[in-house]
């Protein structure tokens, strides 16, 4: 899947984006009041908007905000997060009424209980030990029965924590074939990044916070702090380095080519030299989570990691028994000892300090939000919506929608390097892209939200931690049920609609703009068009873009995974790519003093480009149609086209902490807010007209990088 983080006007009433044109040049209604005001109080007037835009558009909001002490960066997308999960604290607060579904009850009563931190500090770490029970214990702090074998340690942990400490094993639409659920093996999240663990030396400051997070959660839970110890912490590292060492670099991912390895079961059992019997361990899967499903020796499973499942089957053989039960029962500790005292919490918060550069700990309430929204979305999804998110609101952003997409019709048809075969079938893939808004239909039926989750037990207001547990506990019966079901595209949105992001998802060939991110400064019917157009309009058609990047053009319009260009076709897109794969890596980022990973970003440059592009000829489509749309009272000196480029810079305004931004360029496949302004203007000449910016100006680029 791919995220993107990330009107007194209108339209005829066939047209229905906005509201009514208003012949006056500038609009004075109280929603422009505001917006004129908050893109004057982010301007940098001192700085020449040809030279650095981004700065000339945020220098204004970057002089005036900091960073808050719990975050590692902070933003206008932030901001939106910020105040969307503090409307939700503030509703789940709320004693739900008789109506209220039963999966919106259980939300609003376990986040009753996660924010009962009197009642969980008397609890101590006794939820913790009981889920280590599940491998028997931890050695590391001398909770120990009896070592099992790995396989069935890794299955109870599946099962009960929805925990992947070995390897990844997800159920999901085969990507070839996408109206099929089938298994997915791949390699797990580490609990370091991979470049700090294939190159320990290298990091020693987050390498050595690291171990030092690893003993203290050892003696919390009653453990010592010797030189036995240690030895074990330093074992347990060396295995999870070499864990990572197999795994394929995040660049190498990029392809489907290189992931993609579709097998039955019988030939994943080969590809191991039959030390591990898969169809056994999918099976003991079923039976512990009590589904009646049976996996067959024929059935196709597909391996995204091949290397990795062959050579961490080597590695187990070699590795003592008490290595690898104390790696896994480690990932258990880090995933849920956070559940526990805030003695714990403080622990984790003293690693991301040095890691991500936080100062405070996270409260705990938000820390409940952020759970409840990563474990029961659609129910937590529903308060915001009945709270914040209209029928309108989703009709407005489907008719944008409709718009960006004509405008991406005209640029294929434009297109000098795609032949008329390519271009027809691009057509139909565009035109086939499923367009998710806002909200799913059904989670406005009680029965069918109900239904999704199918809840067998009310939350124990003292047991926040079970309660925590059981969502993980459905979740992994859900996806697991599924294999035996088809692929339900309405049922399953890449993202819930309490999130401020966006996606396009290859396998479903959609778009998705969900309920939270159709706030101000990205999304308001009332004001002018402009300014949705350069922001939540660029998102659609950075969306849209997607499905014909690096990775989503390898998808066809059905989103399974074929070769639908020809070779000559791929080369000429090849080489225009390399251009912007050139264009970033060539960028240095004093701050980090680090250059940008072109390879790695490069799909979401093409779609940060290609969408500046579809969403400003959509706006001018408008123009055409309608005439001028009316500028801003407070920034009255900026044409509507200059206002759309201020639109588009608003949302990325933002500020980093020197760790999450190091982070960020060696993990994230963003660019850092400041170059998805700076380098999509610069590629593109009507920004340069409408500034006036002489040629080789910085945001002038001669050698313009255009793909899409």
């Amino acid at each position: 899947m791919r995220f993107l983080v990330f009107a007194g006007i209108i339209l005829m009433s066939n047209v229905g984006l906005f509201a009514k044109t208003i012949a006056e040049d500038i609009c004075k209604t109280p929603v422009c009041e505001s917006a004129g005001k908050q893109l004057l109080a982010n301007l940098n007037k001192s700085v020449d908007p040809c030279v650095d835009f981004y700065d000339f558009a945020c220098g204004g909001w970057v002089a005036t905000h900091t960073i808050p002490s719990d975050k590692s960066r902070y933003g206008i997308f932030d901001e939106l997060d910020h105040n969307l999960k503090k409307g939700l604290n503030d509703i789940l607060r709320q004693k739900p009424t008789t109506k209220t579904p039963q999966s919106v009850r259980y939300s609003s009563d376990l986040f009753k209980a996660c924010i009962d931190e009197e009642t969980i500090e008397s609890r101590g770490v006794s939820p913790l030990l009981g889920i280590l029970e599940l491998v028997n214990g931890w050695p590391l702090s001398n909770r120990l029965s009896t070592l099992q074998d790995w396989q069935t340690s890794y299955v109870n942990q599946l099962v009960s924590l929805g925990l992947e400490s070995i390897y990844s094993i997800t159920v999901s639409a085969d990507a070839n074939d996408t109206l099929v659920n089938r298994f997915y093996i791949n390699s797990p999240n580490f609990g370091l990044g991979r470049n700090q663990l294939v190159n320990t030396s290298a990091y020693p400051d987050i390498v050595n916070a690291y171990k030092k997070y690893i003993l203290e959660s050892v003696v919390l839970l009653g453990g010592k702090n010797d030189s036995q110890t240690q030895q074990d912490i330093e074992d347990m590292l060396r295995f999870e380095s070499k864990l990572a060492n197999l795994s394929l670099p995040q660049e190498e991912k990029r392809d489907p080519s290189v992931w993609y390895k579709r097998m039955t079961f019988t030939k994943l059992n080969e590809l191991t030299d039959n030390k591990v019997d898969w169809l056994k361990l999918a099976n003991n899967i079923y039976e512990r989570l009590n589904l009646p499903i049976r996996v067959q020796t024929d059935e196709l499973v597909i391996v995204q990691d091949s290397g990795y499942v062959k050579g961490v089957t080597e590695l187990m053989d070699k590795t003592p028994a008490i290595v690898v039960s104390n790696y896994m029962s480690w990932m258990a500790v880090m995933s849920f000892a956070k559940y526990t005292t805030k003695k714990f919490r403080e622990t984790e918060f003293q690693f991301k300090k040095v890691t991500e550069g936080i100062q405070k700990l996270t409260e705990q309430e938000e820390m409940c939000t952020q759970t409840l929204l990563d474990s029961i979305q659609y129910a937590v999804s529903r308060l915001y919506v009945d709270k914040n998110f209209t029928p309108k609101d989703k009709q407005e952003t489907a008719n944008l929608i409709n718009t960006i997409a004509e405008s991406y019709t005209k640029l294929i048809h434009e297109s000098d390097w795609l032949d008329e075969t390519t271009k027809s079938k691009s057509l139909d893939k565009l035109n086939a892209i499923t367009k998710n808004v806002g909200y799913p239909d059904w989670l406005l039926n009680n029965d069918e939200l109900d239904k999704y989750y199918q809840l067998k037990q009310k939350v124990d207001p003292k047991k926040s931690f079970e309660g925590i547990l059981y969502l993980e506990q459905i979740s992994v019966i859900r996806m697991f049920r599924s294999l035996r079901e088809a692929v339900n595209l309405t049922l399953n949105w890449p993202m819930p609609p309490a999130m401020v992001n966006a996606a396009y998802e290859p396998t479903q060939n959609s778009i998705t703009i969900p309920a939270g991110i159709l706030k101000p400064p990205f999304f308001n019917s009332e004001r002018p068009v402009q300014l949705n157009f350069g922001a939540i309009g660029l998102v659609i058609g950075h969306e849209f873009t997607h499905g014909f990047d690096d990775e989503g053009s390898q998808y066809d319009a059905q989103g399974n995974l074929k070769k639908w260009w020809s070779t000559q076709i791929r080369k000429k897109f090849e080489q225009k790519a390399d251009c912007f794969v050139k264009e970033y890596s060539n960028i240095y980022v004093p701050e980090a003093k680090m250059h940008l990973n072109g390879k790695n970003t490069l799909g979401e440059n093409i779609a940060d480009n290609g969408g500046m592009r579809e969403s400003f000829l959509a706006y001018q489509s408008w123009v055409k149609k309608h005439g001028p749309s009316q500028r801003l009272p407070h920034v009255s000196e900026y044409s509507a086209d200059q206002l759309y480029f201020l639109s588009h810079a608003n949302v990325w305004c933002g500020m980093y902490r020197k760790e999450a931004l190091i982070n960020q360029i060696e993990y994230n496949p963003h660019s850092p807010g400041k170059y998805r302004v700076n380098v999509p203007v610069s590629n593109f000449k009507p920004f340069s007209d409408t500034f006036k910016c002489k040629a080789d100006s910085p945001m002038n680029r001669k050698d313009k990088c255009i793909l899409w």
